[in-house]
Order: structure tokens, then sequence, then C-alpha cells
């Protein structure tokens, strides 16, 4: 546990250009004590909330960002676990705390709400039932991850003790918290699996999103249904048996099958967001563009590129701060979208 009477920065302490790396993974397990213990004398692992550099998955029935929702800040005296990388010999590790890690305030609680999404575009998605049955998973999109099992962005779900588990696949890898690359892209998908003890009803929910995701939309196919479900409308109820299952649910950003409709500019094909340094990225998911320009909220144009015959651009070190941008994209048919971006 942090030693110290202030807060430790769990990012620092994970850092892999800091003292513990190559000795632990990138992954801290918080023990929440948030259900009872049971009739045999024990807590169940799905107290264990989870935090990588991606963010944190909660315990319980509240959403991301709540009391109980790791983000970043270990406070004084709270334990917690990590694993010891297989290169440390008998697998044990003396992991290192110290001064540098150290940060004034936030030691009322390691489970609080983000101060700095650091450029970060996630999904945090609940599986519930009306018994309390819960689980959380965050699929996220950032700078350094990749579509592979990442140490530090990705995280194993842990699923011993707990009724029901809801999770994203990656080849044979489950992950309570995903990484993915970026520049994004619409039509990119994330396989999601879940577990069931018990028949019954239940449903997911879209419990939080930031960064790009406040203009994008999120959906969810039930491929058993052959139904895409739109989950900033609301949330997606549906039986099931008991069991697992990992080829019903993918987490997806458009409604068009790829390959079945010719490619055209639309509102909802076209994303901006922001990255490091002082960048804005463009997607336009099937469909090419031909000019990017990037205006004020009074009309001027600051910037532009033409001739660009590409779904993805950027604007890489714009001298521009604490404002909100007007991005107006045309594809080769002269159709015309304009998204808006605070940067």
């Amino acid at each position: 546990g942090n030693p110290y009477p202030s807060a430790i920065d769990a990012d620092l302490f994970l850092d892999p250009a800091g003292v513990n790396d190559g000795k632990v993974g990138g992954t801290i397990y918080f023990w929440t004590h948030y259900t009872p213990i049971n009739a045999s004398g024990q807590y169940i692992a799905s107290d264990f909330a989870v935090y990588n550099f991606v963010g944190g998955v909660g315990t319980g029935t509240a959403a991301a960002g709540s009391s109980i929702t790791p983000n970043g800040f270990i406070a004084s005296g709270q334990g917690f676990f990590v694993n010891a990388l297989p290169s440390n010999p008998n697998g044990s590790v003396n992991a290192t705390m110290n001064n540098s890690m150290r940060v004034s305030g936030q030691n009322n609680q390691f489970f609080r709400s983000a101060s700095d999404t650091n450029d970060k575009n996630r999904i945090w998605l609940d599986l519930k039932n009306e018994a309390g049955a819960f689980k959380q998973t965050l699929v996220g999109y950032l700078n350094n991850a990749t579509n592979d099992r990442d140490i530090y962005y990705d995280s194993d779900v842990i699923e011993a003790g707990n009724p029901v588990s809801l999770y994203s696949v990656a080849v044979t890898d489950k992950f309570a918290i995903q990484g993915r690359a970026i520049p994004f892209d619409v039509n990119d998908e994330v396989p999601l699996g879940f577990r069931a003890e018990s028949q019954g009803a239940f449903e997911i929910v879209l419990s939080n999103f930031d960064g790009l995701f406040g203009e994008q939309d999120i959906y969810l196919e039930d491929t058993y249904l052959n139904v895409i479900h739109d989950l900033k409308q609301s949330t997606y109820s549906f039986t099931t048996t008991a069991g697992t299952f990992e080829d019903r649910f993918i987490l997806r950003y458009t409604t068009e099958a790829l390959g079945t409709t010719e490619a055209t500019l639309g509102d909802n094909s076209v994303v901006v967001y922001k990255s490091q340094p002082a960048t804005i990225n463009i997607s336009t998911g099937t469909t090419n563009m031909k000019k990017v320009a990037i205006y004020d909220l009074r009309g001027r144009l600051l910037i532009w590129k033409d001739n660009i015959e590409a779904s993805q651009t950027s604007f890489p070190q714009l001298p521009f701060a604490n404002q909100v941008l007007m991005v107006q994209v045309t594809d080769a048919d002269g159709k015309v979208v304009t998204k808006k971006i605070s940067f």
C-alpha cells in the first residue's frame, strides 16, 4: 500500500520510464469492499476495481467517475495489488514508491472523478440486472495504445466470484480495460463477451464517455437478434440463458455494414478529435476527403488542406488555444460536413 501521508500518482508508479519499469505490470487492482461478506465468510472478486493508463472501472452499480471508480490517485495507507512481470526471478519483485510520485491533495479517496482526460477518448459500459448484479468494462482510444495486447493499456478481467461478467474480447484475451489505437476509425468494431450464472433479463448501459465520443455515435450490435442499438438513446435490454457468450455483442460506431453501400460523406461518418501535441485529427471512415478547412466562431479561415484524397488527416502543432473551432470537411462530390471542437 501507499506508505506516505499524502496520495501518490498511480501513473507515475506505473510509468514505463520510471523506477518500476520491468518489475510490475501496467494494471493496479483495488479492493473496494463494496459487497457485504457472503454466507461463507468471504468477500468476492467483483469488489476489485481496476486501473491502468486508459482509466478505471469500478464496482457496484455506480457509473464511471463515481466514488468507487479509481482514476489515478492512491490515498495514504490504501492497499492495492499489481502483477509481477514474469521476467522477475521466482515471480517476486520489490516495487518502489518514492517522493517523486507524491501529490498534494487528492488524499481523501483513491476513487475520484478525473480532472484531466489527457486526450483520452473512452467508453464505459455496464452490465446489470434488477437483482443488483453488476460488471463494468472500459474501451479507450489514445496515444501509444495499439490494437494488440499492451501491458500498460490492457487489463485482464477478474472472473472469480461475480455472478455476471462483461469484457472486451481480443483473440483469446478478455479485458476489463482495453486501449485501442488512434487515429480513430469510425468502422472499428470491438467484440464484447459476457457471462451470466443464471438465465434472465439484463441490460447493457452506456454509463459514461468522454473525448471524441461526445460527438460520435455509439452502438451495440446484437448478432443473435440482428439489432444495432443506439446506446446514447437508451439502455439495451435483453434476455439470456446461463453461460458465457463471446459472439453475441459488438461495440461499434456506425449502423452501416462494410461494403453494402456506396461510401458517402455523412454527419455520422466524420469524426474530429484532438491529441497531443496541439493536434486536430479528422477521420471520415470509408470516404476520402477532398478538403478540410478550420474556422473560428467568427468565421475566419485559420488553416486548410486541399487535395487530401484520404480518409485520415491531421493538423499538428496548431497555435490555437482555449477556443471553439469549426472543422469543415468536403468530399470529392462537394458534400460538406461541419463539426465543432473545443481546442
